[in-house]
């Protein structure tokens, strides 16, 4: 709309010009608004799917690592009830090691006691006889220990 500087307009021309020129804006924007619309509708449909599917893997990560802690809760009351079973089947053997040992013993002790009584001296000549044989092994270990030291 170029005029030249001999050219006035009057103020109803500069209404009508300025108002298409609004108009034309207006629709201009419109048509931006629209299309700026489109592209973010396109932009959502298209990231929708990868939305959904990485919301879909993460609920799967979610039940998997639920799955695999109470996987290791059971493994661990699993493994903690075993060492509990182990530790008293030990204990009972171990008892029953004892008190068999006991037994024995208190048997033997019986037994030597009955001896005493029956053969007192059978008793006191076997005691007589595991002394020296006891004196005589101290001290052939004790001779043979000096002997060793004054030879280094």
């Amino acid at each position: 709309m170029a005029t030249s500087l001999n050219e006035t307009k009057s103020a109803s021309e500069i209404a009508d010009e300025t108002r298409d020129l609004g108009r034309d804006a207006a629709q201009a924007a419109r048509g931006y608004a629209a299309e700026a619309a489109e592209v973010g509708r396109d932009a959502a449909r298209s990231i929708r799917p990868s939305v959904d599917d990485a919301l879909a893997t993460g609920r799967e990560a979610a039940d998997t690592v639920r799955g695999v802690a109470g996987d290791a809760k059971a493994i661990a009351g699993d493994t903690l009830n075993l060492g509990r079973a182990y530790a008293r089947n030990a204990t009972q053997a171990a008892s029953r090691v004892i008190d068999d040992a006991r037994t024995r013993i208190q048997q033997q002790s019986d037994d030597c006691v009955k001896f005493v009584r029956t053969e007192p001296m059978k008793a006191t000549l076997y005691a007589v006889i595991a002394g020296a044989v006891t004196a005589m092994l101290l001290g052939a270990a004790l001779r043979s220990g000096r002997r060793g030291r004054s030879q280094d």
